[in-house]
């Protein structure tokens, strides 16, 4: 799978300060990499498997990211 290059995204946003949704985070590092382009970002990070989490924590730290510990579908329910 290729990688995307996100810095891109720089020149498609012209809100130096966005909201981002970083859905089925991980552990964390797709956060960090939007915190670092847009310094001033809100992000949301979306994760809901336990083991991932603990990777998230461990990566962010104290980093203004807000963990949502939930999954997100189209559907409710587990």
């Amino acid at each position: 799978m290729k990688s995307f290059n996100k810095s891109i995204l720089k020149t498609l946003l012209t809100n130096p300060n966005p909201i981002i949704l970083d859905i089925g985070s991980y552990d964390g590092k797709d956060s960090l990499e939007f915190l670092d382009i847009f310094k001033n970002a809100t992000i949301f990070a979306f994760e809901a498997d336990e083991r991932s989490i603990n990777l998230f924590k461990e990566n962010v730290k104290n980093k203004p990211i807000t963990l949502v510990p939930v999954a997100i579908s189209d559907t409710n329910g587990r």
